[in-house]
């Protein structure tokens, strides 16, 4: 079994190494020197495995190793910097006041709500 698992994981490294040559001319050795200079991390987050290869869609410059949700995410946005920096200014900023899904602190436990019911309590079950 332990001969099996070697092979199958020499089979899916030998294909990753192929599919790397093939897709952006790197090399086996080029990609473990990425990894080891990123410390193994995304490029971007810092904290996840880093197994994409992020590249320019319009040269093919490699620019780094992402995780895979950091990646989708710059392909979601086309890899444009000027939406990019629309969507940062859109979370930086705070909503309007009218917008705002803020809720009003709960009432006590006890205090009667606007139903006739009590705050905290279940009401009772209607029984036919």
């Amino acid at each position: 079994m332990i001969v099996l698992n070697a092979m199958l994981e020499r089979r899916r490294a030998t294909k990753r190494y192929a599919n790397l040559r093939l897709r952006y001319r790197m090399t086996e050795e080029q990609y473990r020197r990425m990894t080891e200079e990123q410390g193994g991390k995304c490029k971007l987050c810092n904290k996840s495995n880093a197994a994409c290869v992020d590249h320019c869609h319009r040269t093919g410059t490699i620019r780094g190793l992402l995780c895979q949700c950091c990646n989708k995410g710059l392909g979601n946005f086309k890899d444009n910097p000027e939406l990019l920096h629309r969507a940062i200014d859109y979370l930086c900023s705070p909503p309007p006041a009218a917008h705002s899904r803020r809720r009003s602190p709960p009432a006590a436990i006890g205090a009667p709500n606007g139903d006739g019911g009590v705050a905290g309590l279940r009401p009772k079950r209607r029984t036919r």
